[in-house]
């Protein structure tokens, strides 16, 4: 008969474990067998022989050079707080301790998945992170705006969304009433490629009616941050799948950077404008075509700027209503309809 799979948790804080019994037990114990562990005498005694661990979740403080004499497939280091300069084994992964129940049951499903493991049901339904890019030739023609209103939409059908300014500029913050930029030490992690440089991007995130990245204080280039840079923070992003959807405000420009950043991403919504220079910009576009790749694309026409011109229904996914304060267009209900649209298929 084989051996059936399990999870081992410790970890001293009695209050935290009780939350965690309550969110993994009743959706798991059936298929995988679990240990929690809140007194060291118990842990001591647990590992005093040998032991074969699938998955083991154990905070910091009861974390050690113990746990070399055991066999462990996965070790998920439980941190209470992001600890720049920590040195542990490059196969541990770190959560933040304090996360939500169904964060902690997803990145062990994950774990599992990463293991080649077919023992959770819900393995098969499991999301895997998608980039949506924001994109067109045309500047001021709502890019920001509708990956706001995109991204508030994802979330409130309860996807774990992180919108990422990609324009030089990072134009996105200025809807937000408070601005807090990032940390200039992550463009130096960035640049770098540091081995803690998830974590420190995971610090500069803040939530406004949404997860965003916070913005530089200094324009991208400035810092060194060219796209391909980007292009890779946003593959590492993507690689670790804490986020349903990555959400990109792009600039108007259409250069091999700009190209690297839609080759990795799984949309593309493209903005236009119901107006004769918009066409001509949009014209221009599709007669170099072999600058965008192959993937879905929804384009979607924005009505702020309407000269007379119309665009055939079959030509684009939904049109953005006028409205005079940028506050009320994001209520409007085509964010609704592309979030539907997008989650369709989970």
């Amino acid at each position: 008969m084989n051996r059936k799979h399990n999870l081992v948790i410790v970890d001293n804080d009695i209050d935290y474990v009780r939350q965690l019994e309550e969110a993994l037990v009743p959706r798991l114990a059936d298929r995988i067998e679990i240990h929690i562990i809140t007194e060291e005498e118990y842990r001591e005694a647990f590992f005093q022989e040998e032991q074969y661990i699938d998955l083991l979740m154990i905070d910091y403080d009861n974390y050690g050079e113990y746990l070399k004499e055991h066999v462990i497939k996965k070790t998920i280091l439980m941190l209470p707080e992001i600890r720049f300069g920590m040195e542990i084994d490059d196969d541990v992964q770190v959560m933040m301790k304090y996360i939500p129940g169904k964060d902690v049951l997803k990145t062990i499903t994950n774990t599992y998945d990463q293991m080649d493991s077919n023992i959770l049901d819900i393995h098969k339904n499991q999301k895997t992170t998608k980039i949506i890019s924001v994109y067109s030739p045309i500047g001021g023609c709502g890019k920001s705006l509708i990956s706001i209103g995109l991204s508030r939409k994802l979330q409130k059908l309860d996807q774990e969304v992180l919108l990422v300014g990609c324009d030089n500029m990072q134009s996105f913050a200025a809807f937000f009433e408070e601005t807090s930029y990032a940390d200039e030490s992550l463009a130096e992690k960035l640049l770098c490629d540091a081995g803690d440089t998830y974590w420190a991007i995971l610090d500069n995130i803040r939530e406004q009616g949404c997860s965003y990245l916070k913005p530089f204080r200094k324009y991208l280039r400035e810092l060194g941050l060219n796209k391909t840079i980007w292009a890779n923070m946003l593959s590492l992003i993507k690689k670790k799948r804490n986020f349903d959807y990555i959400v990109l405000d792009l600039g108007s420009s259409m250069d091999e950077d700009i190209k690297d950043i839609l080759d990795i991403s799984d949309e593309i919504l493209m903005i236009t404008e119901p107006n004769t220079i918009s066409a001509r910009k949009m014209n221009k576009l599709l007669l170099n075509n072999e600058m965008l790749p192959k993937t879905q694309c929804l384009i979607i026409s924005n009505q702020y700027h309407y000269d007379g011109l119309r665009f055939s229904p079959d030509a684009i996914f939904d049109t953005l209503g006028i409205y005079s304060y940028w506050e009320d267009a994001l209520e409007d209900p085509i964010f609704y309809r592309l979030a539907l649209e997008y989650t369709k298929e989970q």
